[in-house]
This record gives structure tokens, C-alpha cells and sequence, in this order.
């Protein structure tokens, strides 16, 4: 038996061992460590994985491109389901792989984090494998899009709701039918696995879930009640004036079937839908919209004309109506839904909005409209038919109009839809510089008339263009009386031609245009007599004085010359005008209002008329000689 000292003795040098073997281990493995860090310093530990792609022991850039050539190779996705299969290509459905990410991830093992997590890293990379996923983005909504544009109608079967239908007159359930439908969810979560570690030839299966309808037939049978409760009464729509009646078919074609969550006690706690009758807002909607075209007017002024110093009035004034749309389609909806309620509901009230006229025909005695207060008349006499038509048209539609002290006057907006439907004709108007027949052609001799008339009554005009070539028709001299200026011989300035004091109108633009400032209303009418329009201009004199200056030449260009086009249409011999051209000039007056008070306002007209050359067609069509006679 050993004594104290002796064991003593014996445990020191069992404990002097085991720290040595303890000591040398820790040794090696540190040489190991650092050793094996040295080695793989610069290049992805061994046995490291990005997706099923070993990467170990390359260095960053030499994985990259390893990856990179991979993921290049993987150009689609296969599905299939049953005997059907698609073969999808990674750009078509939303998805970018990501393998720099994919790298950085994988090269960091073993590099980062503290001391004995990267000896642990190094460690299990000598004995076991690391696996990362293959980073990626992909856009789930263009993949489901281009899944349900070229997969879906394919396989799946949609289910068909329960449904309420009414056929003559009896509300009827049908019922419906369970379909089959993808799993999205599940293709999604499919698909982005496979990303992760993709394999080459692998195709993912398509799942389909059978898809039952919401509403069973025991749910139902409620809808047939309420829609024949709906349906059981015409109903009537009601203005001030008119009166609308929708019978029973109608309102059974209004009426349809809804799935909506069931709000019973018993229903708290599940999921569960109902069909329940309603009325279709598009359908109502509909109707009440072409409701809208016999109930709505425009508010209207009263028209009155001149005649002989006394006013005579043409048209009354019109009040305007409009149909609220929205709120009408709301209310037939409210009262016909209430009936599934017990409520009988037979009558709406249309909702109305009212518009009074500016002027009614009661105000016409207190607007001002006594006198004549500017005129101007111009000669048509050399015109074709169809523009002495047009003149007279729209003489009618610039009469009758009254406008209020502080108003613009617009030509245009009295005119209207220049068009076959307002009684126009087809004749030559200017357009980009050339003659061509539209409808509505002469209306600019009614604009230059009512121009002057503007200028007589000292108004200050806001818009007016003059032709883009003289037109002969507006440079004729009309002696007109009883007005403060004739446009007669002395405002002759190229020979016995008055040039540079027309305006053309031409919808859109442009436009003429002018401002009552007088203090009262002014009433604008034109008509025609023999071949003369007149535009006058009536109201209350307030001792202003207009004055017109001679129109100055600036500047002059000459006819050019004729323009021959050849025509095989036309018999030869014979010659054919296109137009008949016309010398170019540039001219300025200036127009000055004087007020009562003294008050002096001029406005400068500039006029460009460009040179337009004859243009004529020659005929080239030969003519064969008629048969000798027998």
C-alpha cells in the first residue's frame, strides 16, 4: 500500500500528462486552424454548396463564374400535371437570379463571426458539407399572370355560384356546381424551393384543389322570396312635370343574385354566404342615363329681336334641367330594395337640378335694349348659291342673342356645330391656305359684318383674325345710314378695294369676340335682305364715339403666276380654274373708342394677306372623233 507522499506523487505526474496531451492537442489543432485559414484565406471553404453546385476550394471570382455558367444553364422551369406538361422560360415569369449575393454568402464561412465560430466552420468543412440556397428575385404577380394566361384555362374547371334567375316572371335558383382549381400558394412555394436548389430535367407538379360553391341551396332559397317581393309592382319615376313608368319585366331584368357573408348568431364563428336578391346598379344605372336625354335641358335666354323700334321677343326663356344621375340610380335602388323588407314603395322622385336662365322673358323690359347703337351691312351678291345659303343660316343663328353689361360676345358659341344637321351647306372655305368645301362656307362674311357693326357701336373687341388671303367679297363699299361709320369709298386703299378690315371665324379658332362695357345689355341680330347681310347692334347710347382709320399699306405682293396642273380626266381643249389666286398685302388700322369722359382707347388691326397663285387644270384626255355618218 502506498503511502500519502507516494500517491502524492503519482496523481502530479498523471496530471503533468494529461496537460501536456491536453496541450499538444490544442497545439495541433491551432496549427490546423490556422494553417487551414491561411489555405483557404482567399477561396470558399471545402465542401461549400451554393444550390447542388460545389464551390469549395475556388476562389471568389473563379466561383462566380462557375455559378454564373451554371445559372445561365438554367433557362427554364418545367411543370406538369397528369399527362400535361409547360416549359416555362426564367425571363417570361418574373425571375432574376442573384449569384453575387449567392457568393458573397458562401465565401464568408469560416471568415467572419468570432474565433470559435470560424475554428467550428473550418472544422466541419474537413469532415461535412455546407449548403446555401441560390439568392433570386422573382415577381409572384407577373409569375401567377403568365401561370393563369397559359396554364389556367387549361386545367382548371371554376366552380359555378348558386345563382337567382327570373323567367317569366318567377324568380328561380340555380344550383351550383363544384369546379377545380390551381393551388397558388402551393405552385409558388414550389417554384421558389426548386430556385433554391435547382436541378436540371426535375418538373414540379401542379396541384388542384377542389373548388365547392359559397352559397349551398338551402342558402339560397331566401333570394326567390325577395325577388319576387321586388319585382311584384311596377314602379313609377316622377318629375314636376313628366311621369316614367317601369313595368314588372323591366324591374325583373334589373334584378339579380349577391353572395354575401351570413351575419346570423350561428354563422359567428365559421365562414358562411348566403344569396341574397338585389338590384343591379350598372342595369339602373343604364336606364336613368337614357332617361338623362328626355329629361335634360340646357337653360336657355330669352331671344328677342328689333323690329321697328319695338322689341319682339322670339323665344322665350328656357329653365334648365338636369338629371342627378348618381343620386336618382341610389334612390330607385333604395326604394326598390326596401320592398324586400315589406315596404310596397311605388313611386320615386326624380332628382332634379334646376337652372334658371340669365334672362327670363319678364326681364326684358329693364335690360336697356332701346336704340341702335352700331350697324354695318356687306354685299353677297356675286356669290355661289350654296354661300348665300350658309350667310343666311347663320345670320339666324347670330340673332336674338343678348348680352349683359361686363359679358364677352362669342361668335362662335351662337354658331354652334358648324354642320349639315343645323342646316349648312357644303361651299369654299380657307383652310391652311387653300380652297376647299366644307360645310358652312360665307359664315365669314356674317363675321366681318358683325365686326364693322362691333366697331359702329364703339365695343371693345377681344378677338378677331382676318383672312389668310384677300376675299373679294369684303372689300366691296355698302352705304349704310343711320350709324356712326361707313365703310364706303373713302376707306378704299388698293384701288377701289377695301382691305384689311374683314374677320373669319372657323371652329375651333378662330373666334371673334367682343365686350359689352356699355353699362346695359346689348341685343346682336343680323339678317339678310336681297343680297346684303346687315348686323346691328341695339342698346342705350352713352355718348361714346368711335372713329376707324383709313386702313394703311405696309406692304404689297403681287399676283404669282398661274399654277397648270395636267388633267387625263379632262376632256382636251378644255381648262378647268382651281382657284383663281390673289395679290398678297399687309395692312394696319387702328380703332379708337372715345368715352364720355374723354377717355381715349385705340386698338392697332394688323392684316397679312399672303399672295395665292391662279391654279388651273389642263385638260389632257383625248376625245374620239365621232363615226362618219353613213
Amino acid at each position: 500500500m502506498d503511502n500519502p507522499k507516494t500517491s502524492k506523487l503519482k496523481l502530479r505526474k498523471k496530471t503533468k500528462s494529461f496537460l501536456i496531451g491536453v496541450s499538444t492537442i490544442v497545439i495541433l489543432f491551432g496549427i490546423l486552424f490556422f494553417g487551414h485559414s491561411i489555405i483557404y484565406a482567399q477561396k470558399i471553404l471545402p465542401h461549400t454548396f451554393v444550390g447542388n453546385i460545389d464551390l469549395g476550394g475556388l476562389s471568389k471570382k473563379a466561383a462566380t463564374q462557375k455559378l454564373t455558367e451554371q445559372l445561365d444553364s438554367i433557362t427554364s422551369i418545367k411543370f406538369k400535371n397528369q399527362d400535361k406538361q409547360w416549359d416555362f422560360k426564367i425571363s417570361d415569369i418574373g425571375i432574376i437570379f442573384d449569384p453575387n449575393t449567392s457568393i458573397d454568402e458562401a465565401y464568408s464561412l469560416g471568415k467572419t463571426g468570432g474565433v470559435g465560430e470560424r475554428f467550428k466552420d473550418q472544422i466541419i468543412s474537413l469532415v461535412g458539407s455546407k449548403r446555401y440556397p441560390i439568392h433570386f428575385v422573382m415577381d409572384d404577380s407577373k409569375f401567377i399572370d403568365t401561370f393563369d394566361k397559359l396554364v389556367a384555362s387549361e386545367i382548371e374547371d371554376s366552380e359555378l355560384e348558386t345563382s337567382l334567375v327570373i323567367e317569366n316572371g318567377q324568380p328561380k335558383i340555380i344550383p351550383g356546381k363544384a369546379g377545380q382549381r390551381i393551388d397558388r400558394v402551393d405552385l409558388v412555394k414550389k417554384t421558389k424551393d426548386f430556385l433554391k436548389f435547382p436541378t436540371i430535367g426535375v418538373q414540379l407538379s401542379i396541384v388542384l384543389n377542389k373548388s365547392q360553391p359559397l352559397v349551398t341551396l338551402d342558402k339560397a332559397q331566401k333570394a326567390k322570396s325577395e325577388a319576387s317581393s321586388i319585382i311584384a309592382n311596377p314602379l313609377k319615376l316622377k318629375t314636376t312635370d313628366k311621369e316614367f313608368n317601369i313595368d314588372t319585366n323591366l324591374l325583373s331584368a334589373w334584378v339579380t343574385g349577391a353572395v354575401i357573408k351570413e351575419t346570423s348568431i350561428n354563422s359567428a364563428t365559421k365562414k358562411s354566404y348566403i344569396l341574397t336578391a338585389i338590384v343591379s346598379e350598372d342595369k339602373v344605372n343604364a336606364y336613368v342615363k337614357a332617361l338623362a336625354g328626355e329629361i335634360n335641358k340646357d337653360p336657355a335666354n330669352a331671344r328677342i329681336s328689333m323690329v321697328d323700334g319695338a322689341i319682339k321677343i322670339l323665344e322665350g326663356s328656357v329653365t334648365g334641367l338636369t338629371l342627378q344621375e348618381h343620386e336618382t340610380t341610389a334612390e330607385i335602388i333604395k326604394k326598390l330594395e326596401a320592398r324586400k323588407l315589406g315596404e310596397q314603395n311605388l313611386e320615386v322622385a326624380l332628382v332634379v337640378q334646376v337652372t334658371d336662365p340669365e334672362i327670363n322673358s319678364d326681364m326684358i323690359g329693364t335690360l336697356g335694349i332701346k336704340e341702335l347703337i352700331g350697324k354695318a351691312a356687306t354685299d353677297y351678291s356675286t356669290s355661289p348659291e350654296n354661300r348665300k345659303h350658309n350667310i343666311s343660316v347663320g345670320a339666324n343663328f347670330l340673332s336674338g342673342i343678348i348680352v349683359k353689361n361686363g359679358e364677352e360676345f362669342s361668335a362662335l358659341k351662337y354658331l354652334g356645330n358648324v354642320d349639315a344637321s343645323q342646316g349648312y351647306l357644303p361651299e369654299l372655305v380657307i383652310q391652311d391656305n387653300k380652297l376647299e368645301n366644307q360645310y358652312g362656307g360665307g359664315l365669314c362674311q356674317n363675321a366681318t359684318t358683325l365686326f364693322r357693326a362691333i366697331m359702329d357701336a364703339g365695343l371693345p373687341v377681344v378677338n378677331r383674325q382676318n383672312h389668310s388671303r384677300r376675299v373679294a367679297y369684303y372689300e366691296k363699299a355698302v352705304k349704310v345710314s343711320g350709324v356712326n361709320l361707313t365703310f364706303d369709298k373713302n376707306f378704299a386703299n388698293i384701288g377701289s378695294a377695301l382691305v384689311g378690315y374683314d374677320a373669319t371665324v372657323f371652329v375651333p379658332q378662330p373666334d371673334l369676340k367682343f365686350k359689352n362695357d356699355t353699362g346695359n345689355a346689348v341685343l346682336v341680330q343680323e339678317y339678310t335682305s336681297g343680297n346684303t347681310v346687315y348686323a346691328e347692334i341695339y342698346g342705350t347710347k352713352d355718348n361714346r364715339k368711335p372713329s376707324v382709320s383709313k386702313a394703311e399699306i405696309l406692304d404689297t405682293k403681287p399676283l404669282p403666276e398661274t399654277i397648270y396642273h395636267d388633267a387625263p380626266d379632262i376632256p382636251k381643249g378644255t381648262n378647268k380654274i382651281v382657284t383663281k389666286g390673289a395679290a398678297g398685302a399687309k395692312t394696319k388700322f387702328t380703332y379708337t373708342i372715345t368715352y364720355s369722359d374723354g377717355k381715349q382707347v385705340s386698338q392697332d388691326f394688323m392684316s397679312y394677306y399672303r399672295p395665292i397663285p391662279p391654279e388651273i387644270q389642263v385638260g389632257s384626255q383625248e376625245v374620239a372623233a365621232p363615226a362618219p355618218v353613213q
